[in-house]
């Protein structure tokens, strides 16, 4: 069969074959546009027992265009279907059967052929240039695509896998989704002009800690300035925003990793008394060391005693195995990929995955409590959750909190009307 299928008959052909795993990639009409609000030009599917791959248009100027309905009923046909960024296929087939070739930390490039280029940077301004594009010089990138990523089938981590699949991609497909309200004005004065009241973060999975970032259309959603005003274009499409803020997230989370139990429910204040100073003081001491090394001075402290024992056996395991492994998710820091490092270092790439680890079990948690209400998570930034509420939904806020508290941690709330809670 021909590999471009635009006809009745070819659809028939290729949902009658036996295929039952498959690669699969979606072309939008758009490269810039978020996946939430974009559509589909064009979709490639590569049977992995089949020669070659598919392109079935959707959208393209030069072809016969078939339904999106018949692509959803012939990718449904598959027991699986791989692909290279399942967040962003969630957002075009939000299909049951979709599992990722390109778990971290294996990252990926998609490939473009020179006219690509050409029609770029000829007509940088062009909405939905993708459907201009010759459609054989698609296919192109496609085919080379799927034979970059021949070795991402099968997985020397299939816990990790699992855990990005099934749990990771799922939490931050949905808050993406959501979206977040903008006020127009005010967004257009900080960053950029846009027409609709809502834009989308998107979140970069595969970071080299599993840490994600978070930009999209030159945004950074993840650094928000809190003294420019920016923060004030964001406001609630309900009624109003509340955040909920992890009190001392990364030393509290170290306490839970080394069985140490502070002293005080004011965790700055406890280090405070360690070190008989300020609790101001403190909080700068104890971010210095977590980002640096140890002072010498507290060493012995209990807390920094357990710490510097957990970096020693990190370490020790690192060069022992050739990796060590973050326990929630199964995550390996593979030494092949990352190198000499140092004992902080480990560490402080550990912290990190336990974190974002810790926040998908948190957002899943949140997200269940949410099913079926108004009241949506937005945006989370590390050791922040933002919640869009619905009046008469605030029964919601009291089972998130003890969502945090079944975790062993504290939260600081705020509410108000933009995201500067004024």
């Amino acid at each position: 069969m021909y590999w471009l299928v635009e006809s009745k008959d070819q659809l028939k052909r290729l949902s009658n074959s036996s295929y039952k795993e498959a690669y699969v990639d979606v072309l939008p009409c758009d490269d810039k546009l978020h996946p939430a609000e974009n559509s589909v030009c064009a979709v490639y599917l590569r049977p992995k027992e089949s020669t070659k791959g598919y392109v079935i248009p959707i959208a393209h100027t030069d072809t016969l265009n078939v339904s999106y309905n018949e692509v959803i009923n012939i990718l449904s046909g598959y027991n699986i279907l791989y692909t290279s960024d399942l967040k962003s296929a969630y957002h075009y087939f939000n299909l049951t059967n979709l599992y990722s070739c390109c778990v971290p930390p294996g990252g990926f490039d998609k490939a473009q052929t020179q006219t690509h280029k050409i029609f770029k940077r000829r007509f940088p301004k062009l909405k939905d240039i993708n459907r201009i594009i010759p459609i054989v010089k698609h296919y192109e990138a496609f085919q080379e695509d799927y034979k970059n990523l021949t070795n991402s089938f099968k997985y020397n981590n299939q816990k990790y896998a699992d855990f990005f699949n099934k749990r990771v991609s799922v939490v931050y497909y949905n808050i993406e989704r959501s979206g977040i309200g903008i006020n127009t004005e005010l967004f257009f004065k900080h960053f950029y002009h846009r027409d609709k009241p809502v834009v989308y973060p998107q979140y970069n999975l595969n970071t080299t800690t599993t840490r994600p970032s978070n930009k999209h259309g030159g945004v950074n959603y993840a650094a928000l300035n809190k003294k420019t005003g920016e923060r004030s274009a964001f406001v609630p499409t309900n009624d109003y925003f509340v955040e909920f803020d992890v009190k001392a997230y990364h030393p509290v989370l170290v306490s839970h990793l080394i069985g140490y139990k502070f002293d005080d429910a004011d965790v700055h204040q406890s280090f405070a008394n360690m070190y008989g100073v300020s609790r101001e003081k403190a909080k700068e001491i104890t971010f210095q060391q977590f980002y640096g090394r140890v002072f010498a001075k507290y060493k012995d402290l209990s807390y920094f005693k357990l710490l510097l024992k957990k970096q020693e056996d990190l370490y020790n395991e690192y060069e022992s195995k050739g990796y060590f492994e973050e326990p929630i998710s199964g995550y390996r820091f593979e030494k092949s990929i990352l190198g000499e490092m140092n004992k902080e270092k480990i560490f402080n790439y550990f912290l990190q995955a336990t974190e974002s680890s810790y926040n998908v079990e948190i957002l899943e948690s949140i997200q269940e409590i949410l099913k079926g209400s108004y009241t949506k998570l937005v945006l989370t930034v590390y050791d922040s959750f933002l919640l869009d509420v619905k009046k008469g939904e605030e029964n919601h806020l009291a089972e998130i909190q003890k969502v945090f508290k079944n975790k062993g941690l504290n939260t600081s709330i705020k509410s108000g009307y933009d995201y500067n809670f004024r």
